[in-house]
């Protein structure tokens, strides 16, 4: 199948099947050996593109990796030159996706030419010798996603003249790539797993005859899991503090100046080495070449360290390094797992009589790793892998009717932004805990994403599964986190017939739950934002007085220069929200009546980009959030928090500006020493042209301050 695609790219031109049934049946059966060579060429032959690059992110999430590219009648390695440009522009192409919406958008996005998808940044003769030179016209990239989850795009370099037009089957393509992908991470993550457990296994069970032995066949284990070249053991001993080589890979011997046995080194002279006893943490250089490091052993690509402790103390320090992709959080967690059990059995052999029965530790490692592979950390429920298996296995006739519950979290990114990680941890929780209390205790309830949960009801009719909704919506409107309201929106269906296929079913209770979440999730964070505000005014009382002064200062601009009664409305609205990224902030730092420190001063300043990130997730507030970010931009261009300068900062922010500083200095408490009002005008006309919009100010002074009495 996958040589018809070839032959079709790159031999004889074919005339295309009208019917795609056929191209359809062979693009999906080469996805089962993920051969991207074939899919790109299979891409390239259904858009009729010069070129076509497929681009996958790396494990960081940051940056794209051009993973293969191809075209028919176009130079590759000339092509290749474009890979610098594809890099850069792929993330802004992915930042401008998702600021439409929370998750990335699946959309194609079509340019007519390079340097109209490039901008200014890049030269403009290059662009233009590069287009003319490959044949370049109209540019099409259509990211590959998953659940809302950006995995890589693909970019279609069309030919002069020729436009863009198979969206749809590109799509239908990409939707089943991005499937793909998911699945073959899943794949991936699960044999790892069973290769982790395997090692386990052998560590705790193996009868080795010696320590030196059981680090050996350790750091062996280590280098397979983790697919790495090089790697080493120290134990130390902190007492003495000497670092004593256990063990080093057979391949380091050939590049490393040490002798494999019996190195004892000081631990103030074990210089890059010893990083990870000093911060006690692992440490992860996935690249050296911006890092100022002497090398006097080997030639390092990319390390990974971890610390083993025993009882608060660091005893071994582990490293392994020159994997070909980057090191990830699961390779650190396989080090120090293989490590931490290893040396269990190093105190074993060294202290025989603090040793436990061996079939209980390894019976309750197993359970651990066990728990591990199908709970959610967080919640205690069960995670997506585990529900998928007993989706497997429960999907019998003799279960029938099965009723599948999904569920999300209202309002979660707001709190997050709002009150920290760990009050959104809470609310996950406190949302876990409902469920549990409104199913049955055969029901399958898992977490299957970050705000995401399903659950699996076998036998259950719909006025069962009916009952069950009513007692979740319940249950979390009788629950607080804080003063934020639990809010869960929820879809189900119910399985009849064995003849349904249970993944639709599960597709229409995700439809109904989406459905439902677009009524309730907006509710929910207009009161979200109204519990900020007074959790705000709460803690700080100034802060309410204040807001409202600053709301009235900027109506009063706003009318002498004219604005219309919307944009009145609007800055109104300003002034009482300008300060609500406070919520956020140390309450000793705002109350604070001395100078602040440098950290505090930082931590002040992040206010306005707490306020946005609240502020933007909201429909009805998505528009102020651009004047409260840039409230405190200078016209000098010395603010903050983008350095934005004189009318690049929006007119009624610069109006905020003005409003916030006289009642700062007039009547705010914590402010050093309040201001006569003629002492306010002063330093405001010390201040325009440099912190203020001049007009602005002689505005405010001339007109404001005059006809109106604040």
């Amino acid at each position: 199948m996958i040589d018809n695609f070839a032959e079709r790219v790159n031999g004889p031109p074919k005339k295309v099947p009208k019917d795609f049934f056929e191209l359809d049946l062979e693009f999906l059966q080469m996805l089962e050996n993920m051969d991207y060579q074939s899919v790109a060429n299979a891409l390239l032959l259904v858009s009729k593109a010069n070129c076509v690059f497929v681009n996958l992110l790396d494990v960081s999430g940051e940056k794209f990796v051009i993973k293969v590219a191809c075209g028919p009648n176009f130079n590759i390695s000339e092509a290749r030159s474009l890979s610098e440009y594809c890099t850069l522009f792929c993330r802004r192409l992915t930042d401008y996706t998702k600021c439409k919406s929370e998750q990335i958008s699946d959309d194609i996005i079509i340019f007519s030419s390079l340097d109209e998808l490039l901008g200014e940044e890049f030269i403009q003769s290059e662009i233009s010798k590069m287009m003319n030179g490959l044949d370049i016209g109209q540019i099409a990239v259509a990211n590959i996603t998953k659940d809302g989850i950006l995995l890589g795009n693909v970019i279609f370099l069309m030919p002069k003249g020729k436009n863009f037009s198979k969206h749809n089957r590109i799509r239908f393509y990409l939707k089943h790539l991005g499937l793909s992908i998911i699945r073959k991470k899943a794949e991936q993550l699960a044999r790892q797993n069973i290769e982790l457990s395997e090692s386990l296994i052998k560590i705790l069970q193996q009868d080795f005859n010696s320590i030196e032995e059981l680090i050996y066949f350790t750091l062996n284990e280590a280098l397979k899991i983790t697919e790495s070249k090089l790697a080493y053991a120290f134990i130390y001993n902190e007492d003495s503090n000497e670092i004593e080589l256990a063990c080093i890979s057979d391949n380091i011997l050939n590049e490393c100046k040490l002798e494999k046995n019996n190195i004892k080194v000081d631990f103030e002279k074990a210089g890059f080495w010893a990083n990870v006893i000093k911060e006690k943490q692992s440490i992860v250089i996935n690249c050296f070449d911006n890092l100022d490091f002497q090398n006097n052993y080997v030639n390092l690509s990319r390390y990974l360290s971890v610390p083993i402790f025993d009882k608060g103390k660091i005893v071994m320090v582990v490293a392994v390094a020159n994997k070909d992709s980057d090191y990830t959080k699961y390779d650190e967690s396989s080090l120090t797992i293989l490590f931490s059990n290893a040396w269990i059995r190093i105190i074993r052999k060294r202290n025989e009589e603090m040793l436990i029965n061996e079939k209980e530790l390894l019976e309750a490692t197993l359970k651990s790793i066990e728990y591990l592979s199908y709970h959610d950390q967080l919640t205690g429920l069960y995670n997506r892998r585990f529900f998928e298996e007993e989706l497997r296995r429960l999907d019998t006739d003799r279960n029938l009717p099965i009723a599948v519950i999904m569920a999300d979290i209202n309002g979660l990114k707001l709190a997050n932004d709002a009150f920290g990680h760990e009050f959104g941890d809470e609310i996950l929780k406190k949302a876990a805990d409902a469920l549990r209390l409104s199913c049955r205790r055969d029901d399958i309830i898992a977490r299957i994403g970050g705000d995401e949960f399903a659950v699996l009801l076998p036998k259950t009719s719909e006025e069962g599964v009916k009952q069950v909704i009513d007692r979740i919506v319940i249950a979390a409107a009788n629950t607080k986190v804080g003063s934020i309201n639990l809010s869960i929106s929820c879809g189900w269906e119910v399985k009849k017939s064995a003849e349904e296929d249970i993944n639709e079913i599960i597709k229409r209770a995700e439809n109904l739950m989406y459905k439902n979440k677009l009524f309730e999730s907006s509710s929910m964070r207009n009161m979200t934002i109204s519990t900020i505000v007074k959790t705000l005014y709460e803690a700080h009382p100034l802060e309410e007085k204040h807001s409202k002064r600053v709301s009235d200062l900027c109506v009063a601009i706003g009318k002498e220069i004219l604005l219309s009664s919307r944009e009145l409305s609007e800055l109104k609205t300003i002034g009482l929200l300008h300060d609500i990224g406070k919520v956020a902030i140390d309450k000793s730092i705002i109350n604070k009546t001395g100078p602040l420190t440098e950290e505090e001063i930082a931590e002040m300043r992040r206010h306005p980009e707490i306020g946005y990130r609240i502020l933007s997730c909201v429909g009805d507030f998505s528009e102020i959030a651009q004047y409260v970010l840039a409230h405190h931009e200078n016209w000098d261009g010395s603010g903050y928090p983008k350095g934005l300068k004189g009318e690049e900062i929006p007119l009624k922010a610069r109006i905020a500006a003005i409003a916030d500083a006289y009642d700062f200095m007039t009547n705010y408490k914590p402010y050093p020493r309040t201001l006569s009002q003629n002492e306010a005008v002063e330093e405001l006309k010390k201040g325009a042209g440099k912190e203020y919009d001049p007009d602005l100010v002689a505005v405010f002074i001339e007109k404001v301050l005059i006809k109106y009495r604040f």
